[in-house]
């Protein structure tokens, strides 16, 4: 059975990306640690660092999955329930859930050089107004283009957080933990996207768009008196002295006990120090080359892995299960299955490495999405009575979460963060995050246009082939990171 894509019911059910996710992870020169890593304890303030900043995460979940609850309050015609007083209609609901996608792929285009000029840490503050302002205003508007305008702004925030965060998270941290601290901006923007569709439905929207603020209000305190500027960035300005008091807070030790460190990041930072770096360099220099291709072509497998798609379609996949459980509680506990499975990705990525969790991811989602499209092909065709396999779509979909969200969600961005020389990080990170953030844009308007000439069924027999494409990459193309400095990466990027 074809979708109706001009039912406004399919675009209740549209939401926009999720992913990037993602995530991210650490853009930190991995410069640091000359010891052995089973010594390593990480302190209380790192922590505190790491999840203060990652509210910008969370507000940045909670913007991509506004729609979900939102889009169902601006169907009704009840002023109390609707501010706009009038339905919308399904072009404008489009517009509504795929804005946000386009102005996240505006905003790293403008966010990357800012942070090397103005520092990691007033970038982040900067980037979480938009955010901010977009959240307030889509509270208190009652005008159509005003939800326009609202969703573009906070996408300019969504996507500068993907390029800028990566990088902040990755500078404070060192070899043996900035995997697990990328992957924890994974799980805030997981939790972000629960947040929505637990709390959504259940208060007015303004009350809940409202509500969504407020991680950035508690953001824009915190950090901006609490929570030290990245030490990589400091010495790259020459102010070693604040690099010093910065790596005793985030470490918790002693003027003495960091200065092995603070030589090492000196020692990394002084090889490029001369070399200003530019999109010329990524396409030119083979280490920086490769590097741009492995980091572009895993947020091309993320997008093309059919994440959208098949959120978009979760409501007809439990409905095709024939289970009796409300849209509110499948959605919730799709939401709760990501978080659990990039937190487990989280406390694993360091002792099972990157590359082997990216294996799993792609081809645990290719199988699971391939036998979802079978299903529906089944279903459609009627060659085969499916009443028997009522449970294959559902536990297909937990699989094709689970799968997706251990690898491919999280730790594309947490490789970006680690693959790039100081020199150039700002430039690659802003233009993988536009990459990634403008295919999203691109698949998520035109994959209705897909499903309604091929069918559902055989657009996912697509995201599976490039599932499958996207293994042999992983495999052939992406390096095993896990506990490597800088220098160790550039050298197997180097590699032929």
């Amino acid at each position: 059975m074809e979708t109706d894509f001009s039912n406004e019911k399919y675009y209740n059910k549209l939401k926009e990306v999720v992913y990037i996710p993602p995530s991210e992870e650490d853009n930190k020169p991995q410069l640091l640690q000359l010891e052995n890593n089973n010594k390593y304890k990480d302190s209380y303030f790192l922590y505190l660092s790491a999840f203060t900043a990652d509210l910008v995460a969370f507000a940045t979940g909670c913007h991509m999955a506004w729609c979900s609850p939102a889009l169902a309050k601006l169907q009704e015609t009840d002023p109390n329930v609707n501010p706009l007083g009038e339905a919308v209609s399904s072009i404008q609901e489009s517009w509504i859930a795929s804005l946000v996608s386009l102005g996240a792929a505006v905003g790293p285009l403008f966010i990357g050089k800012l942070a090397d000029n103005l520092g990691r840490k007033k970038t982040l503050i900067l980037l979480s107004l938009p955010m901010l302002v977009a959240f307030i205003t889509l509270a208190f508007s009652n005008n159509i283009t005003l939800f326009y305008v609202a969703r573009f702004v906070g996408g300019l925030g969504v996507g500068s957080s993907f390029a800028i965060l990566p990088m902040y998270l990755g500078e404070i941290t060192e070899n043996h933990n900035r995997g697990k601290f990328g992957c924890i901006m994974a799980v805030f923007i997981t939790l972000g996207i629960l947040y929505p569709f637990v709390v959504g439905p259940l208060v007015s929207l303004r009350l809940f768009s409202f509500s969504c603020a407020i991680p950035l209000m508690l953001f824009l305190i915190f950090f901006s008196l609490f929570i030290p500027e990245s030490p990589i960035f400091l010495i790259s300005n020459n102010c070693s002295e604040e690099a010093k008091e910065a790596l005793m807070k985030l470490r918790s030790k002693s003027s003495s006990q960091v200065e092995n460190e603070l030589s090492a990041i000196a020692k990394e930072i002084e090889k490029d120090k001369d070399k200003k770096g530019g999109i010329g360099d990524l396409l030119i220099v083979p280490n920086l080359r490769r590097g741009f291709t492995v980091s572009v072509g895993l947020v091309a497998l993320q997008q093309f892995a059919g994440i959208n798609a098949v959120q978009s379609f979760m409501g007809q996949i439990f409905d095709a299960s024939g289970s009796e459980m409300s849209t509110y509680m499948s959605t919730n506990l799709v939401g709760v299955i990501q978080v659990v499975a990039t937190f487990l990705t989280s406390v694993t990525v360091e002792k099972l490495g990157r590359k082997f969790l990216l294996l799993v991811s792609s081809i645990g989602s290719c199988a699971a999405i391939l036998i979802l499209g079978l299903y529906f092909y089944l279903k459609k065709s009627e060659i085969y009575n499916v009443d028997s396999l009522f449970w294959l779509p559902v536990v297909s979909l937990m699989i094709y979460i689970v799968c997706f969200n251990v690898g491919l969600g999280p730790l594309p961005w947490a490789i970006m963060g680690e693959i790039f020389p100081p020199n150039v990080k700002s430039v690659a990170s802003a233009l993988t995050a536009f990459f990634c953030f403008f295919t999203s844009f691109g698949v998520t308007l035109g994959f209705p246009i897909l499903a309604n000439h091929l069918g559902m069924a055989e657009c996912f027999w697509m995201f599976g082939v490039c599932c499958i494409l996207g293994s042999f990459f992983v495999y052939f193309v992406v390096p095993e990171t896990k506990g490597k400095t800088l220098s160790e990466i550039q050298q197997l990027l180097s590699k032929n």
